[in-house]
């Protein structure tokens, strides 16, 4: 997102809301870290909504359903 207050969502692919987003860090290159994220609404069955503190950090989600 443009700044950390704006709200940005990813499509999950389920067939339900899902119950659990888990970030996952890549550990075999020097430097990667977690951006902090805040779900900003619940999930619904199409996407998870978020924001994040940082404007330009890549993110890898795991995501269970329910």
């Amino acid at each position: 997102p443009a700044n950390s207050t704006t709200e940005f969502s990813v499509a999950h692919g389920l067939t339900a809301a899902p119950r659990l987003v888990i970030p996952v860090l890549d550990v075999t290159t020097a430097g990667n870290q977690f951006a902090s994220l805040t779900v900003t609404r619940a999930a619904d069955s199409k996407r998870i909504y978020l924001r994040s503190s940082s404007t330009s950090a890549p993110i890898t989600l795991y995501v269970e359903s329910r």
